[in-house]
């Protein structure tokens, strides 16, 4: 006796709860269309990846601002002042400025300082300047002629990262008060070039116990280094 075989039902269309179709596929899989809560949720997801890669982003700038690049990055800083991100490095560029202005006076001229600090600023540091030429004046006239090392020679930069995250570090001997310091390194952060073994060898600790220490006794010791 043969019994015939009934075709198995078609799966009707079903509503999900919010309105949106599903359907059950031979899986037996349901496949629901995004709902506007899952919708919201990348868009935030989203945001949050743009604030971590502009922040880290944000992070290498801040480590690599040089005497060399520090007046382009104010002008680029300018054209986008509305700009919270671009605030902030325009901030720590000059910043970077008012600590190093006789080197870059020097180096870049007052023309070029001028065009990207305003008038009062830039006022105050010429005043400093003379102040502090007045005062250098008077101490050759009591202890004689202060003699200098030559600047350091290129080849001085080594390819060993420093502790404060510049792709270079530099011997400790060309970083100490009384010489011509490289180009890049910041004057008044110079014992941020430093590799980290040699950082070790002049402090007697490594640069992550430096750092936890509060920074007056941070500043006595560049002090005792003639690193300040």
């Amino acid at each position: 006796m043969r019994v015939a075989s009934v075709p198995s039902p078609v799966p009707s269309p079903r509503r999900s709860p919010g309105g949106s179709h599903a359907s059950s596929g031979g899986s037996g899989c349901e496949v629901t269309s995004t709902s506007p809560s899952s919708k919201d949720a990348l868009i935030v997801q989203h945001s949050l990846q743009a604030g971590t890669l502009q922040e880290l982003c944000w992070r290498v700038v801040k480590s690599h601002i040089t005497a060399n690049n520090v007046l382009d990055l104010l002008r680029f800083a300018e054209q986008f002042d509305m700009v919270p991100g671009f605030v902030n490095i325009r901030a720590h560029c000059m910043g970077y400025v008012l600590r190093a202005y006789e080197v870059l006076r020097e180096r870049k001229g007052r023309e070029e300082l001028a065009a990207v600090v305003d008038a009062g600023t830039l006022a105050r540091l010429e005043a400093a300047v003379e102040e502090r030429g007045r005062v250098a004046s008077g101490l050759k006239a009591v202890l004689g002629r202060v003699v200098e090392l030559p600047p350091p020679p290129p080849s001085c930069e080594q390819q060993a990262p420093s502790v404060g995250g510049h792709a270079v570090s530099y011997p400790y001997s060309y970083l100490v008060a009384g010489v011509g310091w490289p180009a890049a390194v910041d004057p008044s952060a110079r014992e941020t070039h430093m590799c980290a073994a040699e950082f070790a060898q002049v402090f007697g600790m490594s640069w992550d116990a430096y750092c936890a220490l509060p920074s007056w006794k941070r500043t006595v010791l560049k002090q005792q280094h003639r690193l300040f």
